[in-house]
């Protein structure tokens, strides 16, 4: 991250416990840059930007969606002395004609696993954080998401709560969801380096 451009980078490690059934193994590569419009020291911090999804998740696994993803991301946040207040709007679709994403369909349940999502749809997300200590930040979060041009998408809404022990570069983040709406999965845990 620059005072006019961020980016990053990321790929996931899961295990899965599934009907008594355990599997560990990689997700998907995610990848987004974006240019950042309001910037320090402004008070507010608004960034534009694409993000794109590639399938680095083995092969019917359920881990990843065996194809490209991509859209565009615009991310918007607000620091005070102990509140924090961030949002973002995406859209993605997949890079793929309509056959390679309906293999999904033909699993029992949302595909993929780990992180359920449709074809072609609209995400919004909203994180709320309070400063309980100069090394901790808790924060509640909820991200919906809604099928666009997309009979076989799913409308989704999780929520939960969240701590970050943001130090220096390499913050390291709590997260635990549950569904809402849509019934992606019972429960989900993330840890976040």
């Amino acid at each position: 991250r620059s005072r006019f451009v961020e980016g990053e980078a990321a790929i996931g490690g899961y295990f899965l416990e599934d009907a008594g059934n355990a599997l560990w193994g990689l997700g998907d590569t995610v990848v987004a840059v974006r240019g950042r419009i309001l910037a320090d020291p402004e008070p507010m911090d608004l960034a534009l930007g694409a993000r794109l999804s590639m399938p680095s998740a083995r092969a019917n696994s359920g881990l990843g969606m065996g194809h490209f993803m991509a859209g565009p991301e615009l991310r918007a946040g607000r620091a005070w002395t102990r509140i924090e207040l961030s949002t973002s709007l995406a859209y993605m679709r997949a890079l793929s004609a309509a056959d390679a994403h309906a293999h999904h369909h033909h699993n029992a349940g949302p595909t993929p696993r780990v992180d359920p999502h449709g074809r072609s749809e609209l995400s919004w997300g909203v994180s709320f954080g309070v400063r309980v200590h100069e090394d901790w930040l808790l924060r509640a979060a909820g991200v919906v998401s809604l099928p666009i041009d997309d009979q076989m998408g799913t409308s989704r809404l999780v929520v939960g709560p969240g701590a970050t022990w943001p130090h220096a570069r390499v913050p390291l983040s709590f997260d635990a969801e549950t569904p809402l709406l849509g019934s992606p999965f019972l429960v989900r845990g993330t840890v976040s380096l």
